[in-house]
């Protein structure tokens, strides 16, 4: 993981700036000044999901700064995708935020083939929280380590199945890349976000799930979910127990995301950079702060420029990726 200074540090560098609904007033026709007045945060996962939690947090953080109403729109399905249509539509006024994990700028780009977007069509802002990814099993099979679960799949190959939030997504190249590393077919079993996936894991109905590290630690704690590994190259601190994949003989798993703001190309520079700097402010309030780390994300700001650079050197990656493993999540 790359080292990065403290969360404290943006808030040091902030100056104070207009509220947003002065800026957004600044660069709009005059006939729709007056409707500029709530920013619309899209999120294309269902409530209660690990992108829903962290969003309804930034938005929280944001409302002070931005100095506008701010509402989180859920707009569950399509692997995340179906915010682009309404954010492709709307205004390039920075009203309209889409809040989401490297799936749909970086990655389906790169192994999905029949996108209604391209990445050209985003703006990166802001990152907001990096986090690592964890394998979870349920009642359905008894092993208590990576190794069990892999001789468990041996011995069961037609229970040996994962869940994710959806197809394309970190979570499937993760199963895919388990099932390479082992010599084992695990059957992947797409869902319309990580909460329902956790809910039939918890309930015996499928075997194992992919999923964000933070959103697993509450099950991993309640006995409900048996998380056996992370992505992450250090142990989470929320579950110090739980071994990385590294530790557990596959250095290949391993892997860091993050969620990150994004609006429509074609938005002003200076309405962009006025949006990074009131993430800046929210990420380093102490109340995000602590409500991120309670659940083990990690408030990780990066401003516009340094998060475009970010985005650009891991589509790179994911296109070196698609290329290497024929990984695609359409056929």
């Amino acid at each position: 993981m790359n080292t990065r200074p403290p969360v404290s540090q943006p808030a040091r560098r902030l100056r104070v700036h207009a509220p947003l609904a002065a800026v957004l007033a600044a660069s709009l026709p005059a006939k729709v000044r007056a409707q500029a007045t709530t920013v619309r945060m899209l999120v294309g996962y269902p409530a209660g999901g690990a992108v829903d939690v962290a969003a309804r947090a930034l938005a929280e953080a944001l409302r002070g700064p931005l100095g506008a109403p701010l509402v989180v729109e859920n707009r569950a399905g399509a692997s995340g995708t179906l915010p682009m249509e309404p954010l492709k539509q709307a205004p390039a006024d920075g009203a309209t935020l889409l809040f989401t994990p490297p799936d749909v700028p970086v990655i389906f780009p790169h192994v999905m083939s029949k996108l209604r977007y391209d990445a050209a069509d985003l703006t990166p802002v802001a990152r907001v929280v990096s986090f690592g990814f964890a394998l979870g099993v349920g009642p359905a099979t008894p092993a208590r380590t990576v190794a069990e679960f892999i001789e468990w799949c041996r011995a069961n190959p037609g229970r040996a199945n994962y869940g994710t939030p959806g197809v394309g997504s970190t979570m499937h190249f993760l199963g895919e890349a388990l099932g390479r590393a082992t010599g084992v077919k695990l059957e992947h079993v797409p869902y319309k976000g990580g909460a329902q996936a956790i809910v039939d894991v918890a309930g015996g109905q499928i075997a194992s799930l992919f999923s964000t590290s933070p959103i697993l630690v509450p099950q991993h704690r309640a006995q409900r979910i048996r998380v056996l590994a992370v992505t992450s190259t250090q142990r989470s601190a929320a579950l110090p127990e739980v071994p990385t994949f590294r530790e557990a003989g596959l250095p290949t798993l391993e892997e860091q995301a993050w969620f990150g703001v994004f609006v429509r190309s074609g938005t002003p520079a200076a309405t962009v950079e006025r949006l990074g700097r009131a993430v800046a402010q929210a990420v380093a309030a102490p109340a995000f702060v602590e409500a991120m780390r309670k659940v083990d994300f990690e408030p990780d700001f990066a401003d516009p420029k340094a998060f475009s650079q970010v985005v650009a050197r891991q589509s790179a990656t994911w296109a070196e990726r698609a290329r290497t493993t024929g990984f695609r999540a359409d056929g």
